[in-house]
C-alpha cells in the first residue's frame, strides 16, 4: 500500500503552524546516534580479532578482486544450471 502524496500548503492559523514547526523542529536535533555495535562491543570484537593468529587470520580472508571473482564463478554456475532446466 503506498502513501498519499501530502500537499504543501501554508498553515494559516499562527499557533497550530508554530506548533507544527517545534515539533518538527525536535525531531530533527543531533541527538546522540544509536549504533550496533556499541562502542565497547565494537572494541571487544576487534581485541578478539587481533588476539586470532595471523595464520588462522588470513585463512579466510579475501580482498575484493577475490571475491567478485568467485562470486562470479557461482552466478555463471547458476546461469548454466538455468540454462540447461530451460533447454529440457
Amino acid at each position: 500500500m503506498t502513501r498519499k502524496k501530502v500537499k504543501l500548503a501554508w498553515i494559516t492559523n499562527d499557533s497550530a503552524r508554530k506548533t507544527n514547526f517545534r515539533i518538527r523542529k525536535e525531531g530533527l536535533r543531533d541527538k546522540e546516534p544509536v549504533v550496533w555495535p556499541s562502542n565497547p562491543i565494537a572494541e571487544e570484537l576487534l581485541a578478539r580479532f587481533q588476539r586470532i593468529p595471523e595464520v588462522d587470520r588470513c585463512m579466510k580472508m579475501m580482498n575484493q578482486e577475490t571475491y567478485l571473482k568467485d562470486r562470479l564463478a557461482k552466478l555463471k554456475e547458476q546461469l548454466t544450471k538455468l540454462i540447461e532446466r530451460t533447454k529440457r
